[in-house]
């Protein structure tokens, strides 16, 4: 089999590295990760995983809502808007 060699940052390296599954070669690796593709599957399945995904959204939620309402606020007042 032909080989090829690669130059990677140290990063890239032990980002990758971190991605190995047991003995995994990293040429094992690249195969298993160039035949991943992303599904909406896949996402439901790590979403769901997280259990504090959902409570970090709605957080997020709550925080845009407050911000635009005081931006609302700011916008009624300085222009003297009415409801």
């Amino acid at each position: 089999m032909t080989t090829k060699t690669i130059t990677i940052t140290e990063d890239a390296y032990e980002s990758v590295a971190g991605l190995k599954q047991g003995e995994e070669s990293f040429s094992d690796l690249f195969l298993r990760l160039g035949k991943k593709h992303c599904t909406a599957h896949d996402l439901i399945g790590a979403i769901d995983s997280d259990k504090g995904f959902a409570k970090r959204v709605h957080e997020a939620h709550e925080q845009l809502g407050n911000g635009l309402k005081k931006r609302k606020n700011y916008v009624r007042a300085r222009f003297q808007c009415a409801d």
